[in-house]
């Protein structure tokens, strides 16, 4: 189910964009029957759904360029936008999706190399990382820990499910490190993954 709902935001998103947020049924469609599904199926595979937020969105006023979801877990800090959390990002230019465990960035503003500096000490905790879903900094953003990218003929239910299971499991491995590591002192930091 989610495979044709994600199909649909990359091959129709953009269209769209040509009607006024306020007047698209396509949006609401996106943020509530879309997101629905996507929750349903986050629930089955974990074992406390009530600790997940799920949540797609478009833009607030205007129509962003790239929609995105974003799955958080209320125990991995105050809000996606400070803490860790799991998320789906449409190109719908390109017809590509990325997912990815990623850091906010609220209060970092012009300091994304802490972000990049954090990721790289949490993927010291990770073992055995699928090589899709390897860090790639020419495709990934500062604060990625792993993610992996879907050309449009390569997203299926299967394997968004499967993808989902594996990032689910390692996003709450790390959240007791995310803790940890969101403690230590930048040059701390930087001097442990030397000594690594």
């Amino acid at each position: 189910m989610n495979s044709e709902n994600f199909k649909d935001i990359l091959l129709n998103y953009e269209d769209e964009m040509d009607i006024s947020k306020s007047e698209s049924e396509f949006v609401s469609k996106i943020e509530d029957e879309y997101c629905d599904d996507l929750k349903s199926s986050i629930h089955s595979i974990v074992d406390e759904p009530e600790d997940y937020k799920v949540s797609i969105h478009t833009g607030r006023k205007n129509w962003l360029n790239v929609p995105f979801a974003i799955i958080f877990n209320l125990n991995a800090g105050d809000s996606y936008r400070t803490g860790l959390f799991l998320g789906y990002s449409f190109y719908p230019k390109s017809n590509r999706l990325y997912v990815k465990l990623d850091q906010g960035c609220k209060g970092l503003a012009g300091n994304m190399d802490l972000l990049f500096i954090r990721g790289e000490k949490l993927r010291t905790y990770l073992d055995d990382v699928p090589e899709e879903f390897k860090f790639n900094p020419r495709k990934c953003a500062a604060g990625n820990i792993v993610g992996k990218e879907y050309k449009l003929d390569e997203i299926s239910d299967e394997s968004l499910n499967e993808d989902l299971k594996y990032l689910i499991d390692t996003y709450e491995y790390l959240m007791p490190y995310y803790e940890k590591v969101i403690q230590i002192p930048t040059n701390t930091l930087i001097e442990s993954l030397k000594s690594e």
